[in-house]
């Protein structure tokens, strides 16, 4: 019985002893809740912070809130797309590690690693390379224009411009063509220069 002080209630309320639930009319709305929703403005300080029991030692970058909303931030080693300025990639003396190294798969079939062998690098050292899966894909480009393209479902390159010379069905397995509206439509076809056409196997013009 008697008054309670402060530190009287205080200590209650610390006691682990103690149980009850306070109703949200009666407190402060500047008090954190646990387990709750809290809307806090100005300057907030922290000390002892843990996630599941981990203590959380060093936030790092991004150092602003900002950093997050307009993703300005990126760790150094991500590629950008757009980029400021040249992102520089060192590797071993040969230049042997990939500064772009993608992996592509499909549902259709499986080939190592459990996907469809499509896979584009880019090394170090300048070098690339392009993989694919022959009857898998569809043509990279239809219609006319400007355009280097390899074509993994046919195994066919292109480079140059093109009308409609490079659509799909102009296209012959294992054809290279080049120029100004050139045809490769033979199997094996080769045709370069201008409005050239092989269209027999292994046909070159």
């Amino acid at each position: 019985g008697g008054s309670m002080t402060g530190t009287g209630i205080t200590t209650a309320i610390n006691d682990p002893a103690t149980t009850g639930v306070i109703n949200d009319n009666r407190i402060s709305a500047n008090i954190a809740k646990l387990n709750a929703q809290n809307n806090w403005t100005g300057q907030n300080t922290f000390n002892g912070l843990s996630m599941n029991g981990t203590n959380i030692v060093n936030v790092a970058n991004p150092v602003s809130a900002t950093d997050a909303t307009n993703k300005a931030y990126t760790d150094a080693n991500f590629v950008k797309f757009v980029p400021g300025t040249e992102q520089l990639s060192v590797g071993d003396a040969n230049g042997t590690a990939p500064m772009i190294n993608l992996r592509g798969g499909s549902t259709c079939c499986s080939g190592p690693g459990g996907h469809t062998p499509a896979w584009f690098k880019v090394f170090q050292n300048g070098s690339f390379v392009a993989t694919g899966n022959l009857g898998i894909g569809v043509s990279p480009m239809q219609g006319k224009g400007y355009r280097t393209s390899w074509d993994s479902y046919k195994g066919a390159f292109r480079s140059g411009y093109a009308d409609n010379e490079w659509d799909d069905a102009n296209v012959g397995f294992f054809s290279w063509a080049g120029g100004s509206n050139s045809t490769a439509i033979g199997l094996y076809a080769l045709a370069f220069g201008d409005t050239n056409s092989a269209e027999s196997t292994s046909s070159t013009v």
